[in-house]
């Protein structure tokens, strides 16, 4: 082959390299892909349209690149149709929508799993995506709710001893809150919890980041929660005294006199020389199971060093019914007696 033979195939091989090359680098941008119709496009996942006023509407949010035709609609998952929610032209933006999980007709759809179908369309351009969104209306149930108190439970791990049962996965909440009303004084949670679960709070009497609670009866709250914010709450009650005593002896007779034993919540016996006032008041219920545990005041109250000090017990009211309230510096404790 000729010497120029040979350059004039370089140079071609050199010619067409270079289109190759500058046609890969400008086809990007000498034929660019048009953006979407659609740039973003969400909703909420679950929600609980049952008139308690949390999570009562579902949001929907579409955001257009350009003017279209906007269609959104409710369906499940079958495909079948429940409801529109918009069917319309709309200017280039935000489109905002809400659900209040009803159909057509206005009638609470069915719990259960539903999709949010999206549309739109302008010229030829179309675009379209869904997402899924779930309807739930009932609250996971709570099984049962046990609180003892160290009143009656005697020394122990904690002023209320509670054991929540779950029996669907929830979010586990535990509150003390005062028998008269206001705001939670402790609080156990939020947990999650499996369905079946046993949630357990020894909660010592105290306030949250504070020292000792006012000794007097408590309500013990323990609510379930699923994602949409539904709610199955239990309550009991639960003495807290921040002492225990025991009568001496602990089946008295009536009419007899009894003497106190008093204890910490640990366990650990009071010195005998520990100040005391002793009254005698109506048991009407126990801590644990009634809304109230201390009746009225029968007869007066004593004075004294708990070693040596005894009250008499009235002639015409069994011991069974009645409480002995013994209160110090530091607590107040309720005395169960035996029957």
């Amino acid at each position: 082959m000729s010497e120029s033979r040979k350059r004039r195939l370089v140079g071609t091989a050199i010619v067409v390299l270079v289109v190759v090359g500058l046609g890969v680098f400008l086809a990007p941008f000498a034929f660019p892909t048009p953006p979407p119709i659609v740039t973003g496009f969400q909703s909420t996942r679950q929600f609980s349209p049952n008139g308690d006023g949390s999570r009562e509407i579902a949001r929907v949010a579409v955001k257009l690149n350009e003017p279209s035709l906007v269609t959104v609609d409710i369906q499940d998952r079958s495909g079948k149709r429940w409801k529109g929610l918009i069917d319309e032209q709309r200017p280039k933006g935000r489109v905002r929508l809400a659900w209040d999980g009803t159909d057509d007709q206005g009638q609470p759809v069915p719990d259960g799993r539903y999709v949010v179908s999206l549309r739109a369309r302008r010229g030829q351009k179309g675009w379209r995506a869904s997402r899924g969104i779930v309807v739930d209306r009932e609250a996971p149930p709570l099984g049962t709710l046990s609180v003892q108190s160290a009143a009656l439970a005697g020394p122990g791990d904690g002023e209320c001893r509670t054991a929540a049962t779950a029996l669907d996965r929830g979010e586990m909440t535990i509150e003390a809150v005062p028998s008269s009303g206001g705001a939670a004084v402790a609080r156990f949670g939020p947990k999650t919890v499996a369905g079946g679960e046993t949630a357990l709070w020894n909660w010592d009497g105290k306030r949250a980041g504070s020292g000792p609670t006012p000794a007097g009866l408590y309500v013990i709250r323990a609510t379930l929660a699923d994602v949409p914010k539904n709610r199955s709450q239990q309550s009991a009650t639960c003495w807290v005294g921040h002492l225990i005593s025991r009568a001496v002896p602990p089946r008295p007779k009536r009419g007899s006199r009894v003497g106190i034993r008093l204890q910490d919540i640990s366990g650990t016996a009071l010195p005998a020389s520990t100040r005391v006032i002793v009254s005698i008041a109506r048991r009407i219920g126990n801590p644990g199971t009634a809304a109230q545990v201390v009746g009225p005041r029968v007869g007066s109250r004593v004075r004294g060093p708990v070693g040596s000090l005894t009250i008499q017990l009235p002639r015409r009211i069994p011991p069974a019914r009645l409480w002995l309230i013994v209160t110090t510096d530091g607590g107040r404790a309720l005395t169960p007696l035996r029957p």
